[in-house]
């Protein structure tokens, strides 16, 4: 007769077949990441018409800032929201997005590339891994590949409630002593991991620009609550406090001279929402504060159908006071701003000032976190910021389907660039 299987051997059999299947599909993501990487391999880093300038670390009275010298025009590219995968289900997707970033800087040549945040993409249902780390190497290797300076901010999909790796763990990796180009910084015992300044200077060593690179954080807690109900978090106190003294250490300088800030973040400050509001009420005319420039909020939910913006605390306070009273980053540092620089809504490109600062969205690269997203591509692209010898600056907004680009895989993807995500969305008719 045969042996009836007890009750615990049913469940150790259960435990270990899917134990087994998570076993297996962590090895065949293995494999992915490296098909990832020899792929990377292929491409060819950035040659420049001229003697590429690289950083030092240069003490001012100190403090110690990563500093670039020149007398010529300085490029900084911001690429935003990259999302790469890298696990079985998004294979495709994520050659595209490498082969898009790639292609962008090698025929762009910029001096300094700063990465705005969702880098990666760990969702378990979308990419088929949460493994944020291995993601993030496959993405450092590309970042790499270029040949170009760059540096990172922490988006909220980098360190998901899904994902095994926090931030601390993810902000490690970019400080690696055998990276080449990175030129990321911690700063201990401030809130957020991506905290850092960057100087511009031209040759007779006056500071003509400061990059300031500031983590917007990712949710409130760490909860899976807060990541389902995307209650972003904020800019928190001792980061502002931080980033006040910094400038006003620099601005004191001898080597310093009277110019505003540049910062770059992932979640735009409610600033935007602001400014936004105000010239949507106003039919895209200028009002006392702000001034549109050009582009669209194409965002869009239930409750805001002609677009929105997803700022810090926009789903986890209602009370707009309560807000204001988290949101200091832009008002606390008005005085100092010359241009903000954000990414985190895919399809908002919106750019515009507010209280004489210009506040820009920065195209996505994007091609799985949005439900076919892959196929619209009117929001694909970089924005290239240049900075002058005198400190003066200047922005644009590159499609990455223009006759700029040339790919040397061949032709770009075949995404529609001629439509927005949401194509009957009220768009300014300026």
């Amino acid at each position: 007769m045969k042996k009836k299987l007890r009750w615990w051997g049913i469940i150790l059999i259960v435990i270990s077949s899917i134990v087994a299947l998570f076993a297996l599909i962590a090895l065949v993501n293995f494999f992915f990441n490296l098909a990832l990487r020899s792929y990377i391999k292929t491409f060819s880093p950035v040659k420049y018409d001229y003697e590429q300038i690289a950083p030092e670390e240069i003490n001012y009275d100190g403090k110690t800032y990563k500093t670039f010298t020149t007398d010529r025009d300085f490029k900084v590219m911001q690429i935003s929201d990259v999302h790469l995968g890298c696990g079985f289900l998004s294979y495709k997707k994520d050659k595209k997005a490498i082969n898009c970033v790639i292609t962008m800087i090698q025929n762009e040549k910029p001096d300094f590339v700063v990465f705005t945040g969702d880098n990666v993409f760990p969702i378990p249902y979308i990419a088929g891994t949460v493994n944020n780390k291995m993601i993030m190497k496959t993405f450092i290797a590309m970042a790499e590949q270029t040949g170009v300076y760059y540096t990172t901010l922490f988006g909220n999909h980098d360190t998901e409630a899904y994902s095994y790796f926090n931030r601390k763990s993810m902000s490690k990796m970019f400080v690696d002593p055998k990276l080449k180009y990175s030129v990321y910084e911690r700063q201990e015992g401030v809130s957020g991991e991506s905290n850092s300044i960057v100087l511009v200077r031209n040759k007779a060593h006056k500071i003509t620009k400061t990059l300031l690179m500031i983590d917007s954080n990712d949710y409130v807690d760490q909860s899976l609550k807060s990541t389902l109900n995307w209650l972003y978090d904020t800019i928190h106190e001792d980061q502002i406090k931080w980033a006040k003294e910094n400038i006003e250490h620099i601005k004191s300088l001898p080597e310093g001279v009277d110019t505003k800030v540049l910062a770059f973040m992932h979640i735009p400050v409610s600033e935007y929402h602001i400014a936004f509001e105000e010239l949507r009420n106003n039919n895209f005319e200028d009002t006392a504060n702000t001034h549109y420039v050009t582009g669209v909020n194409d965002e869009l939910d239930d409750e805001t159908p002609s677009g929105r913006v997803w700022y810090g605390g926009c789903s986890s306070w209602k009370d707009k006071s309560e807000i204001e009273s988290l949101d200091l980053f832009f008002e606390t540092l008005l005085p100092y701003l010359d241009g903000i620089f954000c990414g985190h809504d895919h399809v908002n490109n919106l750019r515009c000032t507010y209280k004489g600062v210009y506040l820009s969205y920065g195209y996505s690269v994007d091609y799985l976190a949005y439900s076919n997203i892959d196929k619209i591509g009117m929001q694909r692209g970089n924005t290239v910021i240049t900075i002058k010898n005198d400190g003066t600056w200047s922005e644009v907004h590159n499609n990455y389907y223009t006759s700029n680009y040339v790919s040397e895989k061949g032709e770009l993807d075949n995404a529609d660039y001629s439509v927005y995500y949401y194509p009957d969305n009220e768009i300014p008719k300026k």
